[in-house]
């Protein structure tokens, strides 16, 4: 092909004057802010969603520990009040032999209630302590208002109970769930603060062509 050819062929360059150039410059910035602004939105709202699950996790932790500390004092508490009241049967109803037989079954089981049981178990030691303490007040009319007092406070410490086993397995393991959540953080942080500087250092460009623009375009020294 010859010269002549090639120079015919060619694509003819397109100029700008001052202010077309200033206009493009001005226009590549703002398209790379809100390119980098939509990165940015996402990232920044996980990484808000992260602390924010660490947040919660430690909180979570926190309440656990102090619930638990709560639910096992009350748990002692219930079942120290029910022992009183079952030396207080003993000694108020302790001539009659069958109240006594009953009472001394029901003082036999009992400190297998006191022990570290499972809910399940708990419940069966209950039971068998609940069977011989209603045979207390068939014998015993009068022995009605004691018989209720100590059951109540089985079933309180009861409840505390199954309140801390369902602590001790929760659905969701907080200190697994600040692990996932600091891991994601860690992978994110060094994006968002990139993406953070990018925008400033375009704002910062934008705004210094924005200025340039309105004086006279020879005075300007164009830098990208």
């Amino acid at each position: 092909m010859s010269d002549a050819e090639n120079r015919n062929d060619t694509v003819p360059l397109k100029t700008y004057d001052g202010n077309e150039l200033i206009a493009k410059v001005i226009e590549k910035h703002k398209k790379l802010l809100d390119d980098y602004g939509a990165q940015f939105s996402e990232i920044d709202g996980r990484v808000r969603s992260a602390n924010e699950r660490i947040t919660s996790s430690k909180e979570k932790k926190e309440h656990v520990a102090t619930r638990t500390e709560v639910l096992t004092e009350k748990r002692q508490l219930f079942y120290h009040q029910a022992e009183k009241v079952l030396e207080e049967m003993g000694s108020s109803y302790g001539n009659d032999p069958l109240v006594q037989k009953e009472l001394k079954l029901v003082a036999e089981e009992f400190p297998k209630l006191k022990g570290t049981l499972s809910p399940e178990d708990e419940k069966k030691h209950a039971d068998l302590i609940f069977a011989s303490i209603s045979s207390v007040h068939s014998n015993l009319i009068k022995a009605r208002a004691a018989v209720d007092s100590f059951r109540g406070r089985i079933n309180e410490a009861m409840d505390a109970n199954a309140e801390l086993a369902s602590l001790k397995n929760p659905e969701e393991n907080p200190d697994q769930a600040r692990e996932d959540a600091e891991k994601e953080l860690g992978e994110l942080e060094q994006k968002h603060k990139w993406l953070e500087n990018r925008i400033n250092s375009h704002r910062e460009a934008l705004a210094h062509w924005e200025r340039v623009s309105v004086s006279a375009p020879g005075e300007a020294e164009v830098k990208s």
